[in-house]
């Protein structure tokens, strides 16, 4: 599973590190953004 969340949502980001996502690349049609985070957690 992949998502993007912005640099600005602390909690959102912990949440997700908590529940086993782990920073990457962009993915489908984003582009590097420095507001941006995108992370994934493989199944």
């Amino acid at each position: 599973m992949r998502l993007e969340t912005g640099i600005r949502q602390p909690a959102a980001i912990e949440l997700y590190r908590s529940a086993g996502y782990v920073e990457t690349q962009p993915f489908g049609s984003y582009e590097l953004d420095p507001l941006s985070i995108f992370m994934e957690k493989k199944l």
